[in-house]
């Protein structure tokens, strides 16, 4: 059945709710756009722009791909998440290799010109999986811009990544002390279904877990 609505009564209908129920709505409204954009300019051109509005005004907030000149940033974000000083000359050296390699894809976010956040992903196909699967390396976020939404956009951008390159689905691997990145990662809609074993050949003496491992 077809159905014609005018604009008039949409307006009325909008007038009638309570503003809390408007910015829901309006919410909604920008999630949809966002997501629609995502999929049709950052799959393209590798570069998305989105107004986002705030307490403090308006700022924006600028999706793309990783470049060379990014790695200092990227590097002070890594070190902030694994909560240790990593090697800088071998840190780079990876990071120029991951640039060239069409199996790794990092994507960055920007706010008024400053880098605030990342996301660094391999997209492989696998024998046990007989197809194509991403997995997110590294996602952080400045720790001044955390709680603002980022690294939902970066993982929505991710998944629109994963998917555009024919990815049957979207993998992460957690610290078990990162509860709120457990969190995170669940409001996501990802599920925990698996163990992950490692084993150092370069730790002696206490092998307790401890962020970075």
């Amino acid at each position: 059945m077809n159905a014609t609505v005018s604009l008039d009564s949409v307006w009325n209908l909008v007038q009638s709710l309570s503003s809390d129920n408007r910015k829901w709505l309006a919410d909604k409204i920008c999630e949809n756009i966002s997501r629609k954009a995502n999929e049709t300019i950052l799959g393209e051109k590798g570069i998305r722009t989105t107004v986002i509005q705030d307490d403090t005004g308006t700022s924006e907030r600028f999706l793309r791909r990783s470049r060379q000149a990014d790695c200092p940033d990227i590097y002070a974000l890594v070190c902030d998440m694994e909560a240790k000083q990593l090697p800088h000359d071998e840190f780079k050296e990876i990071y120029s290799e991951q640039l060239e390699d069409n199996r790794h894809t990092c994507l960055v976010c920007e706010e008024n010109g400053k880098l605030t956040g990342c996301i660094n992903l391999r997209m492989e196909r696998q024998l046990h999986h007989a197809g194509r699967i991403c997995e997110i390396m590294e996602l952080v976020v400045h720790p001044d811009y955390r709680c603002q939404g980022i690294g939902r956009y970066l993982f929505e951008a991710a998944c629109n990544e994963a998917k555009s390159q024919g990815c049957l689905q979207i993998e992460v691997c957690c610290n078990q002390l990162r509860l709120q990145t457990h969190r995170f990662y669940e409001t996501c809609g990802m599920h925990n279904f698996h163990y992950k074993f490692s084993l150092s050949f370069t730790q002696t003496g206490d092998y307790s877990n401890e962020l970075g491992r």
